[in-house]
């Protein structure tokens, strides 16, 4: 039997130096009729009107299981670094973090100050100045939640939410699930409470069931109509490469400040 475990062993990594990975191939083929499924129901809902009709679907972007789970790169690195250190210099009391990287913005704030990671999963967390927090963000908030901290981050993780990926077991297809999500980001804040937020940007469509991509202008009009002032706007643009706080123009908007498929747009918002 272990003789026979080493040999698959050497065959899997013998197949892996040729770029064929059978254990992704199997996760994969397994998921992809789920996947049809999703992508079915969500083009169902939008065909319907929806509660938010102007995301048309794009190029298509399987996520088929929790092995597919994107590797770190020059974007993230990028924004991780620049938010842990914004959050450093304002020094909140309380933070609260919703689904950013943990081997990214969580581990750099975790190394200096104490996170609380809103999850909807129970998990056992044994990390040093992380503690979890179990609540859906895309449901009605616990009361205990409302209010209760002055500084909330989410890079990268609204975008993924309602698209049925198939790393969740309970991930539904919501139309509005973003939309829920980033009014309950703003329901932990108290007044005058920052919140750090990105999301990809770009021409306006969903590529399912990986992400949502954002206009500008979609995100600039959510957060100003929910009475939010923007005191910084930082971006990624398509190679990968950070802008820090650029200067916020209508044409810059417009234009989604020239990206048009990796972008990613970075704000820190002030709740008034």
């Amino acid at each position: 039997m272990c003789y026979s475990a080493h040999v698959l062993r050497n065959l899997y990594s013998f197949l892996l130096l040729f770029g064929f990975d059978p254990k992704r191939f199997w996760y994969s083929l397994r998921a992809f009729p789920r996947y049809i499924g999703n992508l079915w129901t969500f083009w169902r809902e939008t065909r319907k009107g929806g509660t938010n009709p102007d995301f048309p679907l794009g190029r298509p972007r399987p996520r088929l299981g929790k092995i597919e789970v994107s590797a770190e790169n020059k974007r993230s690195f990028g924004q991780d670094v620049m938010v842990a250190r914004r959050i450093f210099l304002n020094n909140p009391d309380v933070h609260f973090d919703v689904g950013s990287r943990r081997n990214g913005l969580v581990a750099h704030l975790a190394a200096f100050r104490s996170v609380f990671l809103v999850d909807a999963h129970a998990q056992d967390l044994h990390v040093s100045n992380v503690e979890l927090v179990q609540a859906n963000i895309t449901d009605e908030l616990p009361e205990d939640l409302v209010s209760c901290c002055d500084s909330v981050s989410s890079l990268d993780a609204i975008e993924r939410l309602g698209l049925g990926e198939l790393g969740s077991n309970d991930e539904q297809v919501s139309l509005d699930a973003y939309l829920r999500a980033m009014e309950n980001l703003l329901r932990i804040l108290k007044p005058g409470g920052k919140l750090y937020f990105s999301a990809a940007m770009g021409t306006q469509r969903v590529e399912f069931n990986a992400r949502r991509i954002f206009a500008a202008r979609t995100l600039f009009d959510f957060f100003t109509s929910h009475g939010c002032r923007v005191d910084r706007f930082s971006f990624v643009d398509d190679a990968g490469d950070l802008h820090e706080n650029e200067e916020v123009a209508n044409e810059a908007i417009a234009s989604n400040f020239g990206c048009l498929d990796g972008g990613c747009a970075i704000f820190e918002i002030t709740k008034t």
